[in-house]
């Protein structure tokens, strides 16, 4: 709420005459939306960015309401307070989207998880089996990280 005080002077040639009225006008700030963004917007797998949550008012003003705020996102990036952090897995990678709920109101933000992988190489392995009766071969792919 605003409170706005207005007094009113006058003076006569002889006597000065004071007046003073008070006139209050409250005005009702409301929360209009909140926004979600992110120190860094793009995260290496494994890695983490901390998040802000802040309101936005009827009047043009903001708050940061991180602290009151909650935050989620799918189950492989984790929320501790305003940290997210991702885990580091190949199934994290790419554009995730964080949820941030105040006071009734939501939005969301996406957050770029990419690789920091330097190399990728796939090791095989051949093996062959029932070689007397019917010969055959299975082929088995081991994914190595580095």
């Amino acid at each position: 709420s605003i409170q706005t005080t207005v007094s009113l002077s006058a003076k006569a040639a002889s006597t000065q005459i004071t007046a003073s009225q008070n006139i209050s006008t409250k005005k009702n700030v409301t929360l209009s939306s909140i926004s979600l963004s992110f120190a860094k917007n793009q995260i290496y797998a494994g890695g983490s960015t901390t998040a802000t949550v802040t309101a936005i008012y009827s009047d043009g003003s903001t708050k940061d309401v991180t602290s009151q705020s909650s935050l989620s996102g799918p189950s492989y990036i984790s929320i501790s307070g305003s940290s997210v952090s991702s885990q580091k897995a190949i199934g994290c990678l790419g554009q995730k989207s964080i949820t941030a709920t105040y006071d009734g109101k939501t939005n969301s933000a996406n957050l770029s998880v990419i690789s920091d992988f330097k190399s990728i190489s796939l090791e095989c392995e051949l093996y062959c089996f029932d070689n007397y009766r019917s010969p055959g071969m299975e082929i088995q792919y081991h994914w190595v990280f580095r």
